[in-house]
């Protein structure tokens, strides 16, 4: 059985490695818009007789393909081909946040459960309300030194024998 020093462990450790996780998310949203800055295209390298670059783009909402020539310089390749391996490592950070994002709230969701669980807990022991020193119980503590209805901690003393 845990204990509430155990609890309150695992809720440190909890925003630590949420934190840890905003901030991983945040370098890759970083990463991302750098990717996106330097030039992405979402296309197909076609080469034709084994040495003209063409670029099939996708099919648009008109159903058509644009083809764009991009030749036989070596330069215009290797930057075609740059694009669309940074559009491929965007689509992968693309698909890294999006999977952030859902377990992140489903997690929240999780710490919203908990803590409802905890804030019901409380309300029904009374133990979110302050009494004296001895318990935090709203209930009254009726023992058998104090025998009378509704005696409570606070009008006897626990302590005398």
């Amino acid at each position: 059985m845990s204990t509430p020093f155990d609890l309150a462990q695992g809720c440190t450790q909890l925003a630590a490695e949420l934190r840890e996780l905003d901030e991983y998310r945040e370098r890759r949203e970083r990463d991302l818009a750098a990717l996106i800055a330097l030039g992405t295209t979402r296309a197909t390298a076609h080469w034709r007789e084994g040495k003209y670059l063409y670029l099939i783009h996708p099919t648009d909402s008109s159903g058509h393909r644009k083809r764009e020539y991009i030749g036989t310089d070596p330069t215009k390749i290797a930057n075609a081909q740059a694009a669309i391996a940074r559009e491929h490592a965007a689509d992968a950070l693309r698909a890294q946040l999006r999977t952030i994002t859902e377990k992140t709230a489903t997690a929240w969701q999780y710490v919203g459960w908990a803590k409802a669980a905890l804030d019901g807990l409380m309300a029904t022991t009374g133990a979110n309300q302050e009494h004296a020193g001895v318990t935090k119980r709203a209930a009254p503590l009726v023992t058998s030194r104090a025998p009378q209805e509704h005696a409570s901690v606070t009008s006897h003393n626990l302590w005398e024998h």
